[in-house]
């Protein structure tokens, strides 16, 4: 159960708390992506959300991320270079901010439950800014051309997001019929 009574302070606090990952993620050295990341993931189900009502959408959001940017990655959109030397795996802290991201679903960005042609755009945005910033600030490229690779992405995202929202509110259904004894 949730410590912060507010639906509205939640979700606010579940975004901020994304975006303090994010930039951990993309701009801190070493294990720091890490150590970030397990911190607001307890901060998060400690004060926000719930482990059993969760933890499949923050795992399918991890495996949604990581196949779109492995994909990509080994179909020449995104070049992954770990300490100089190119890689097709994704680096972890990239995957790290999947595992975040799936924490918004059910909050920050619960609203695009009901709302799926506005998260599609959402998606379009977001992996817009997001390929751009990491491109720019990380060891993460994207390879030529640029503006393609940021459309097929902005693509795949306008679909995944809106997945995810379809997937989390199965299990949540799923998950409420359990607690009741069904």
């Amino acid at each position: 159960m949730s410590l912060i009574s507010s639906k509205k302070m939640r979700n606010v606090f579940n975004i901020a708390l994304f975006i303090v990952g994010w930039l951990a993620c993309v701009l801190l050295p070493g294990n720091w992506p890490f150590i970030g990341t397990l911190t607001l993931l307890i901060i998060h189900f400690r004060w926000i959300g719930c482990w059993d009502k969760e933890r499949e959408i923050v795992f399918i959001t991890l495996l949604v991320g990581s196949i779109i940017d492995s994909l990509a990655s080994n179909f020449g959109l995104l070049g992954f270079s770990e300490l100089a030397a190119p890689s097709r795996i994704l680096p972890s802290w990239l995957a790290c901010i999947w595992l975040l991201l799936g924490t918004t679903i059910r909050h920050g960005l619960a609203w695009g439950s009901s709302k799926p042609f506005l998260t599609a755009i959402l998606g379009v945005g977001l992996a817009t800014a997001h390929y751009s910033l990491i491109n720019l600030w990380s060891n993460v490229r994207l390879e030529q051309p640029e503006f393609m690779t940021l459309i097929i992405l902005a693509i795949a995202w306008m679909f995944a997001l809106p997945l995810l929202q379809i997937f989390s509110t199965i299990w949540l259904e799923r998950y409420k019929r359990q607690a009741l004894g069904r």
